[in-house]
């Protein structure tokens, strides 16, 4: 199997908002994808919402194998301090 290209680079709408990207395989064909996104200030939940909802879709379409997304929506320093916690 190829390795899918799941870098923030090839579908997020700005590169440098990925946190993190986990993966866990049940199988070849079911992945489940976790994002932790910080998402532009300023934007309205119904916007962060129809973002996710694309970025679902999208990730999907183009990766049959991810079967499961959850995205974490997280300003970088949050997501930074969680880290730094564990």
């Amino acid at each position: 199997m190829q390795q899918p290209d799941l870098s923030f680079r090839s579908w997020a709408p700005d590169p440098n908002s990925g946190n993190e990207l986990l993966t866990m395989h049940f199988g070849f064909h079911d992945i489940l994808l976790n994002l932790s996104i910080d998402f532009v200030d300023g934007i309205s939940a119904s916007e962060v919402e129809a973002l996710i909802s694309k970025l679902e879709i999208d990730i999907k379409s183009a990766h049959p194998e991810i079967t499961r997304v959850f995205i974490e929506a997280q300003n970088w320093r949050g997501h930074d301090d969680n880290l730094r916690a564990n």
